[in-house]
């Protein structure tokens, strides 16, 4: 969003732009990136490398676990959520 305004796109398509964002991110779940997230993110985990932002979703989704331990948005009870995050919580 940054780099099309600074592009400088016509006014129409700039507003295009924000109006999908707008419309995309009315969806999403926004977890607030408290102490507990960033320290765990900051910790090995037990079966691969693993890079900084997938880190911190693992981490936020072992978290999202703790809290909703019964939802079948948790890595413990989703079948497509990785091995790897399971071995970790």
């Amino acid at each position: 969003m940054i780099r099309a305004q600074r592009e400088r796109p016509a006014a129409r398509g700039l507003s295009l732009v924000r109006r999908q964002l707008e419309a995309a991110s009315a969806n999403w779940n926004v977890l607030e990136m408290i102490p507990d997230i960033r320290l765990r993110a900051a910790e090995p985990f037990p079966v691969e490398p693993v890079r900084t932002l997938e880190a911190i979703h693992l981490a936020t989704a072992v978290h999202f676990a703790g809290v909703f331990p019964t939802s079948p948005c948790s890595p413990s009870t989703n079948e497509y959520f990785p091995i790897s995050s399971r071995s970790a919580c």
